[in-house]
C-alpha cells in the first residue's frame, strides 16, 4: 500500500529515493549526462500530475481492528 506523501520507510527521502529508482531508473547507474536527463524529466512528471499530494493517511478497517486486539 503506497500513499503520496507518506514515508513507508524510516525516512521521506529514503521511500522518495525508493520511488525514483522504481519508478524511473530502473535501478541502474546513469552516467552524469544521462542522470541530468532522468532529473529533467522526473521533475516534468511530477509538475504536471494531477496526483494530489496527501496530507492525511488513509487508514484502512483492518488496522482499526488488528490495533484493538
Amino acid at each position: 500500500m503506497n500513499f503520496n506523501g507518506f514515508a513507508n520507510s524510516n525516512s521521506n527521502v529514503e521511500s522518495f529515493n525508493n520511488v525514483i529508482k522504481r519508478d524511473f531508473t530502473g535501478r541502474r547507474k546513469l552516467s552524469v549526462k544521462a542522470s541530468l536527463m532522468k532529473m529533467k524529466e522526473i521533475i516534468i512528471y511530477y509538475s504536471n500530475n494531477d496526483i494530489e499530494f496527501a496530507r492525511i493517511p488513509k487508514i484502512e478497517q483492518k488496522v482499526f481492528t488488528v490495533a484493538k486486539n
